[in-house]
């Protein structure tokens, strides 16, 4: 089958940050707050060589809180750290194979060096989740009649590297 038909549409909820910053000697304090209002995003609709397919959320809101750090060991050279806590807004029985979300806490390591107008950074950020359980019943939604009941246990383990270069004119 032809898939560049393929199209999903997404408009993404609202979010409300808070982000704190404070300078103390050679060392940068880091603090995050964002809610996310993920109750408004009420399902995902893909369409497919002319066929709907409507899979509703029924999640819940999420809150992010993070704090870190950048210390600067002299001009050139600093070092970053942090860790993320972020709370998952499917509950089991709203969790499907599309969207197997949960509870997720995330540590972060990076570094960045400054020649003149040039500016390395690297980073690393490995993010735990929680395993997910999916109860999804046939009836859960519409659309699901056909595939019958799902049980499963998902285990999600991201680690994600960075590195950029920038130039300042």
């Amino acid at each position: 089958r032809d898939s560049s038909d393929a199209k999903l549409e997404l408009e993404l909820p609202q979010s409300i940050s808070l982000g704190y910053a404070h300078d103390i000697a050679d060392f940068t304090v880091f603090a995050n707050f964002t809610q996310t209002m993920w109750s408004s995003f009420e399902e995902l609709t893909p369409k497919y060589n002319g066929t709907e397919s409507v899979t509703e959320l029924n999640w819940k809101d999420s809150t992010f809180v993070a704090i870190g750090g950048e210390y600067r060991l002299n001009p050139e050279l600093s070092l970053r750290a942090g860790v993320g806590l972020d709370k998952g807004v499917a509950s089991d029985s709203d969790r499907t194979p599309r969207t197997p979300d949960n509870d997720r806490t995330t540590l972060s390591l990076g570094a960045g060096y400054r020649m003149d107008k040039l500016v390395l950074n690297a980073g690393v950020q490995k993010i735990f989740v929680e395993d997910a359980e999916i109860n999804l019943k046939a009836d859960a939604y519409p659309d699901n009649n056909s595939r019958g009941d799902l049980t499963a246990k998902v285990t999600i383990d991201p680690l994600i590297a960075m590195l950029s270069v920038g130039y300042a004119l």
